[in-house]
């Protein structure tokens, strides 16, 4: 019917088929995981929050905001995962949403959210737009940089090597936003207890998970009903 989205109805509800010119390239290969990718990725968030500055978007297509995503979080079966969320909900409810802090992030930026090729790289996958500070997308991008679990020292090396990477491809673009050091730590454990609560209503027998989800469930409860830092070695942010 020459359209991009088709919207289709069910017995089972309604869906929509979309159409996508495919990215170049293709997931990154362990050898391209390193400093220069890093950098890259760094630099085209710095350019998307640059753009989000100016950008004024038509009234019918304004995402929601963080607020609206982590009251939809709070919706959780689990009372003290809640009382988590609310925490951090009262957190963020005082910092200030100034223009060179706050606005429209990807945040969702993780290796299988892009392609590379010998020398570009393509972002997608920006189902999970909303508006929220700066400090966060760069958090999530860090939060899925790093091994879920194992030995503490080796995580926060791995940290530290990408975060000095990726910021320094950012500032090649955008100041890093102010009060980047002291929020990362509680946007860090945000996406700590979003991907739990989400394996949680998943309804996955959780002792059967593998791969980067069983790392990561893997005495996580625990983790997180103690509020142990997703990364113990934050000082350096």
């Amino acid at each position: 019917n020459d359209r991009l989205v088709e919207s289709l109805r069910t017995t089972a509800g309604e869906f929509h088929a979309v159409c996508f010119a495919k990215a170049a390239g293709g997931p990154a290969k362990p050898e391209d995981w390193n400093d220069q990718l890093f950098h890259t990725l760094g630099k085209i968030m710095g350019k998307m929050h640059k753009l989000t500055r100016t950008y004024e978007p038509k009234a019918s297509a304004v995402r929601h905001d963080w607020e609206a995503v982590l009251r939809q979080d709070l919706q959780t079966s689990e009372a003290w995962l809640s009382d988590k969320f609310k925490a951090l909900l009262d957190y963020f409810s005082a910092l200030p949403q100034d223009r060179d802090r706050y606005g429209l992030i990807h945040d969702d930026i993780h290796r299988g959210n892009f392609f590379v090729t010998d020398d570009s790289l393509t972002l997608f996958d920006f189902d999970d737009c909303k508006y929220s500070w700066f400090a966060e997308d760069i958090a999530v991008a860090l939060f899925y940089a790093i091994p879920p679990d194992g030995e503490e020292t080796k995580r926060c090396e791995t940290a530290q090597i990408f975060y000095e990477s990726f910021l320094n491809g950012y500032e090649t673009v955008l100041s890093a936003p102010a009060g980047l050091g002291e929020w990362l730590p509680y946007f860090l454990k945000l996406r700590e207890l979003q991907v739990y609560a989400a394996i949680q209503k998943s309804g996955l027998d959780e002792n059967k998970l593998t791969g980067w989800a069983g790392s990561f469930m893997k005495e996580r409860k625990p983790k997180l009903v103690n509020d142990v830092p997703y990364l113990n070695g934050d000082q350096w942010f």
